[in-house]
């Protein structure tokens, strides 16, 4: 009996001592993961089990721990604060959870800067799931895509059974349990310069963020000349103040050229904001500019519209700079595969290799790429 006794207590004992750990190594989790949430610009909702606060002080600062979802108004900006140094900046719309080990995030645009752990933080959508261990990187969720840009370093992202290793100067974009690479837009490099002021630590902060590969894009005219990306003094800081900078009146001449939003009578990275902000933000369009916005000619303005408007404004395609692209590009792009032709000319998928990928991919856009006749 007395045995009986013994054993009962030793396994009450060891019952205590497991849930006592468990909740001991919960809370070490919590507390690494401490942060606090700061509003930027206008208004801050903060919302737990049986609790709400909404906060429209620019400057006011809050706790919040696993459970807390936070929401950011239109027109608005959040800081959320890590107690490790990782810091997130929440544009305007964005809504995300903190969970153990990371965030959900159910819509808007996030810029993330990571200090370097021992385990990944993760990051999860409606529709990818991504792991990080230290690095800098935008995620722009909408309800069925999520669109990750990589500045520095590595990001894991797996969508459905698909998952692919995005390093820095890339991007990938998840939907449907599909992944598709492709490099940073010239746009968010040029926003991202200006905002890792704001996340980043000052000795941290190093170079300027270039288009990958050899950090060089072609010259328009097809040349062989490498040029490095060059961003302007003062970058956009947000979505928002890229939209405000090409928004014209409506006493100004509207421009008929295809891919030219905003009315400049050029093609450039602030049109290709313009396409990115309407795919994934839901920004409206009104129906001239839906039609110089869908480069594809499908009827519809999509992700694809805004790939092929970013290799335009890149003159990627027209390898021999007469400003259009036919046969002549073709046979081009053919002999270099064959001869092993210039990478900065005829990289077209810009892995740092001239190859058959090039050529593929040449293909794939050529039709679209061909409507640019002017």
């Amino acid at each position: 009996m007395a045995d009986r006794k013994s054993v009962a207590a030793l396994l009450l004992l060891v019952s205590v001592f497991v849930v006592s750990s468990f909740y001991a190594s919960n809370a070490n989790i919590e507390e690494e993961r401490f942060a606090t949430v700061k509003v930027l610009e206008g208004t801050v909702s903060l919302k737990d089990e049986g609790m709400r606060l909404e906060v429209d002080k620019p400057g006011r600062e809050f706790p919040v721990t696993v459970g807390y979802t936070i929401s950011v108004g239109e027109g608005s900006k959040g800081l959320l604060n890590y107690s490790d140094g990782t810091r997130l900046q929440l544009a305007s719309s964005t809504e995300l959870k903190i969970v153990l080990g990371g965030i959900k995030i159910k819509k808007g645009r996030t810029w993330m800067y990571f200090v370097k752990q021992k385990q990944k933080f993760v990051i999860q959508s409606p529709s990818a799931i991504m792991g990080v261990l230290g690095t800098t990187l935008k995620v722009d969720v909408t309800e069925r895509a999520t669109d990750l840009t990589v500045f520095d370093g590595r990001v894991s992202i797996k969508a459905g059974q698909n998952e692919k290793i995005v390093s820095g100067g890339g991007k990938a974009i998840a939907s449907d349990g599909k992944i598709v690479e492709s490099n940073a837009l010239e746009s968010d490099l040029k926003a991202w310069s200006g905002i890792r002021k704001n996340l980043v630590p000052a000795e941290k902060i190093q170079g300027t963020p270039t288009i990958p590969g050899l950090g060089m894009i072609p010259e328009k005219n097809g040349t062989s000349e490498k040029v490095a990306v060059k961003l302007p003094s003062q970058p956009f800081e947000t979505a928002e103040e890229s939209v405000a900078a090409v928004e014209v009146s409506d006493s100004k001449a509207k421009s008929t050229m295809l891919g030219d939003l905003d009315d400049d009578f050029k093609r450039s990275s602030a049109d290709v904001e313009l396409i990115r902000m309407h795919v994934y933000e839901n920004r409206p369009l009104d129906s001239r500019r839906s039609a110089l916005a869908d480069v594809d000619g499908n009827g519809k303005v999509t992700a694809e519209d805004m790939r092929i408007l970013e290799y335009k404004v890149s003159g990627i395609g027209d390898f021999d700079g007469d400003g259009t692209v036919d046969d002549a590009d073709l046979s081009l792009i053919q002999d270099a595969v064959e001869y092993n032709g210039e990478v900065s000319k005829y990289d077209v998928n810009r892995d740092g290799k001239v190859n058959k990928g090039d050529l593929f991919l040449f293909r794939t856009i050529r039709k679209s790429l061909s409507k640019f006749t002017d």
